[in-house]
């Protein structure tokens, strides 16, 4: 979920409804058409053994939270690595950055939606847990600007047994731009099988060889059907994959 920090004139907004809706591969910049997504993969395997688990529960909160104070997208993530095996973990399973939100990312994301072109570090709309904005954000892009994979993570106070902070994370797929109800700004449309985005980050990670384990434990605790801040809906199993990384070494980049 994306909502661009630039108000697009009314000229442009039909531009980009004329321009996004002549290729069958682009998004349309209307709500209720997304994108086909490809089928999410299988399940990586469960660990059995509770007492082997960092987190036999979930503490924290359930929903992050737009700007405004509104319920946004379900937290259904968590991660158990230092910062450093995060963002090599990451880097390693094909994850970007995203730059951050301001005029000129704003003009690049309309151009690219324009041209249905791919913008790969496209930014991402803060969301709120912890009376903060997400510390990392990460994305999978596609061949357009519409459509990628994505997910944002917090650092907790909560610490294994090696010292090292759980973060948690909110996952989802945008697949299509669409227009805000009564309003000149646009914003990304998310797939609704929230759960099937999950496994698809969780999958990523486990083919990089740097995850000791994975599990499920209960977040939202039971079957949930909700509508995002941005006026998405979405359904989940209620549950949150924790991906517990191997305590790996992360060279330094300033001993290089």
């Amino acid at each position: 979920m994306h909502k661009f920090g630039l108000r697009i004139r009314s000229g442009l907004v039909a531009l980009l409804l004329a321009g996004c809706g002549a290729s069958p591969a682009a998004a349309p910049l209307a709500p209720g058409k997304p994108i086909d997504a490809p089928a999410a993969p299988a399940k990586p395997p469960e660990v059995p053994a509770a007492d082997e688990r960092v987190l036999k529960a979930f503490p924290f909160d359930k929903f992050t939270k737009d700007k405004a104070g509104d319920l946004a997208d379900p937290t259904n993530l968590a991660f158990v690595c230092t910062e450093p095996q995060f963002r090599e973990a990451a880097r390693k399973a094909g994850w970007l950055g995203a730059d951050p939100i301001n005029a000129w990312t704003s003009l690049k994301m309309v151009s690219a939606a324009l041209r249905h072109k791919p913008y790969p570090t496209a930014p991402m709309s803060l969301l709120y847990l912890f009376g903060r904005s997400q510390d990392l954000s990460w994305q999978i892009p596609t061949d357009h600007v519409a459509v990628r994979d994505h997910f944002r993570a917090w650092e907790t106070a909560f610490r294994d047994g090696h010292g090292r902070p759980v973060w948690v994370g909110a996952g989802t797929k945008d697949i299509a731009i669409k227009l805000e109800a009564g309003t000149n700004r646009t914003s990304h449309q998310i797939d609704p099988k929230i759960d099937s985005e999950r496994e698809v980050i969780v999958a990523s990670f486990v083919q990089t060889g740097l995850v000791e384990r994975t599990y499920r434990i209960p977040g939202i605790g039971h079957r949930f059907e909700g509508v995002n801040s941005s006026g998405d809906p979405y359904f989940t199993d209620g549950l949150v994959a924790v991906i517990e990384f191997k305590n790996f070494p992360v060279a330094d980049p300033k001993k290089k």
